[in-house]
């Protein structure tokens, strides 16, 4: 339940950072790509706490899904398009994800990829 709600606090916060503000705030951009693998890792940990553990990293994650994912009859069964998105989105925040609060990456975040990325990821949460 504690994981539940904290997903879900999450999303609430990703999308109104992102998605619901017009503006191009810089201070948000790279909390709102490092909420998108939190979101991520959440799903995937709650989908099977047995397999999953709540202290591995995307990128550890996507190494166990991989081995799993074309198998129908598990508990996590994942159909392409959203692993492949997965990877993308593990990719594009993976610069991000151990910095925090610190600018580790000097390219501009563009607000609209952003976006995309964020939208992609409550997609993925949503096929999960």
């Amino acid at each position: 339940m504690k994981y539940f709600e904290a997903l879900n606090g999450q999303i609430v916060n990703l999308t109104t950072q992102t998605l619901e503000v017009t503006s191009d705030d810089s201070e948000i951009k790279p909390d709102a790509i490092r909420r998108i693998r939190t979101i991520l890792e959440a799903k995937i940990y709650m989908s099977d706490p047995n397999t999953f553990s709540p202290n591995e990293y995307l990128g550890t994650l996507i190494g166990k899904v991989r081995s799993r994912k074309d198998n129908q009859d598990d508990i996590f069964y994942i159909d392409d398009e959203t692993f492949e998105d997965i990877e993308d989105l593990n990719e594009y925040t993976g610069a991000y994800h151990h910095a925090d609060g610190v600018k580790t990456v000097s390219t501009p975040i563009d607000m609209t990829e952003l976006r995309t990325n964020v939208q992609k990821a409550l997609e993925c949460v949503t096929r999960m």
